[in-house]
C-alpha cells in the first residue's frame, strides 16, 4: 500500500480501501493505470476459415482488491509501497469483506498474469 493510513485504518477501524476497474482506467501511472482495464475480447474460428470476435467490458463498477502473491522489491517500487497486509486465506478474507458490502451476491478471485501483448487495434 502506498499510504500507511490505509494499513492503520484496517487494523484500527476495520476499514479497507477498495477500488474498481473504471477508476484504474484514469490512473496516469502505467503500472496502476490501464485505459482498457475491464475490456475483453473473445474470438473463435468457425471451422470454415472465418474468425469471429466480440469485444465487451466487464466489472467496471465492481469492487476490486488488488494483491500480489509475491512481494518483491520491484512490486514495492512499482506501487510506491510503504507497507502491506499479509492475507493468509484470501477466499475467507473475501467472504468476510462481502458480508459488509450491501447487495453483494457473488465474488471472484483468481490469479492475473500481466504481460505485454502487441496487437493491432482495429475499430469497426
Amino acid at each position: 500500500m502506498d499510504d500507511k493510513r490505509w494499513i492503520d485504518n484496517f487494523f484500527e477501524k476495520g476499514e479497507l480501501q477498495l477500488s474498481c476497474f473504471n477508476k484504474f482506467r484514469h490512473y496516469p501511472n502505467e503500472i496502476q493505470g490501464d485505459a482498457r482495464e475491464g475490456d475483453a475480447m473473445c474470438w473463435f474460428d468457425d471451422g470454415n476459415g472465418n474468425t469471429h470476435a466480440f469485444k465487451y467490458e466487464a466489472g467496471l463498477n465492481s469492487y476490486v482488491l488488488s494483491t500480489t502473491e509475491t512481494l518483491t522489491d520491484k512490486v514495492i517500487s512499482d506501487f510506491k509501497a510503504v507497507g502491506a497486509i499479509k492475507i493468509t486465506n484470501p477466499t475467507n478474507f473475501g467472504m468476510e469483506i462481502s458480508k459488509r458490502i450491501s447487495f453483494c451476491n457473488a465474488g471472484l478471485e483468481g490469479r492475473c498474469n500481466y504481460a505485454l501483448q502487441y496487437c493491432e487495434r482495429i475499430d469497426l
